[in-house]
């Protein structure tokens, strides 16, 4: 298996999963499995692997994944606080791409977060 970067990771997702910060050229989801992921790891002398030169700009052109829908949602707790995470599906990407995604990551699907919020609202069972 060929393997590239190495890249950082930006976020834990789970056991298994990661987010990366992988350069919008190379048109892939950011978020990994960890059976594709390898340990870097530097030589005594430094850096053992050649270095690439990315251009700063594919950082910056990250490619945003459309929200189809919000699928879910669940509390997770974040060190002494409980946050909601929302079940996420991706616009052209089968239900093994969900992902969950807090309310900041979120921002800018407001639209498919209010529709959520009141499909919640109105399944609710109304109290006596």
């Amino acid at each position: 298996m060929k393997y590239d970067g190495p890249f950082e990771v930006s976020e834990k997702l789970s056991d298994v999963t990661y987010r990366l910060r992988i350069p919008a050229s190379y048109k892939i989801h950011p978020v990994v499995n960890i059976a594709h992921l390898e340990p870097y790891h530097r030589d005594k002398d430094g850096d053992s692997r050649p270095k690439k030169h990315l251009n700063r700009a594919d950082f910056e052109e990250v490619p945003e994944y459309e929200v189809e829908e919000i699928v879910d949602e669940k509390m997770v707790k974040k060190g002494q606080r409980k946050q909601r995470r929302y079940l996420t599906k991706f616009v052209g990407y089968s239900p093994e791409w969900n992902e969950w995604l807090s309310r900041q990551q979120l921002a800018n699907a407001p639209r498919i977060l209010k529709e959520w919020e009141l499909k919640q609202r109105i399944q609710a069972p109304k109290k006596a």
